[in-house]
């Protein structure tokens, strides 16, 4: 419900200033300011490389607003610099440093970025340099949600951090395969009468696969659309 006409006109009739101190909100009628309040407003991410973590830290609860919802929308065409590499089909990616770090048991490789295609010894055939991913007929990718905690349990054991779909219906594991092009939301909750901290990350990036590849265990984590029918084997089933 949007009560932003009442606060406005209870300012008017009684005079004042909004307190926009995000611990008193709620005390202050003043829920209107807070941020990602409710799944139907929001906070909205936008996420095109991976692997790439969003860490929330803050406070919910007394005296403010309640909950936070982060809204993931997805459009993931390339590789992020986050440092991890990701698995294709028997082969890795590779993750460049341009730094003169020598590792053990490997050789540092010259990376020639002005010769031709040709290696005159004939020894090796020329890399195609990229950072945008595998194309895949219907490309999933790996969600992970952790709550790290404050290393209180007083206070971690009121707090609690979920997934939910597209949809705004809740995903029932920390973990989640969404499409490369969908969007999912990030909720984090306050479940008592206090004012509690919390510290969450969210992986995104933990795999990227096609549908028809991923395990019966993977297939359980896919985000469930209503609707949303999916061909594997050659039989049709529902996410």
């Amino acid at each position: 419900m949007d009560v932003s006409n009442q606060v406005l006109n209870q300012v008017r009739k009684y005079g004042g200033s909004d307190n926009t101190a995000p611990g008193q909100l709620s005390a202050s009628k003043s829920l209107n300011y807070a941020e990602g309040p409710t799944i139907n407003n929001p906070v909205v991410e936008l996420v095109k490389g991976i692997p790439f973590t969003i860490r929330l830290k803050g406070e919910v609860g007394l005296g403010g607003a309640e909950n936070l919802y982060v809204k993931i929308n997805m459009d993931v065409d390339s590789l992020s610099a986050e440092g991890n590499t990701l698995n294709a089909n028997n082969w890795n990616e590779a993750n460049i440093v341009s730094t003169n770090i020598t590792y053990t048991n490997w050789t540092n490789a010259v990376w020639d970025r002005t010769d031709d295609d040709t290696d005159p010894s004939g020894n090796y055939t020329s890399a195609n340099v990229t950072t945008g991913l595998y194309v895949l007929d219907d490309p999933h990718v790996g969600v992970r949600l952790t709550n790290n905690g404050t290393s209180n349990i007083y206070n971690d054991r009121w707090i609690e951090a979920r997934l939910y779909t597209s949809e705004r219906e809740e995903h029932p594991y920390d973990e989640m395969f969404v499409r490369g092009y969908g969007s999912f939301y990030i909720g984090i909750h306050a479940r008592n009468a206090r004012r509690y901290a919390y510290d969450v990350d969210c992986l995104i990036g933990t795999d990227y696969k096609d549908l028809d590849d991923l395990t019966s265990e993977e297939r359980s984590q896919v985000a469930r659309l209503h609707g949303d029918d999916y061909v594997v084997g050659g039989s049709q089933g529902n996410v």
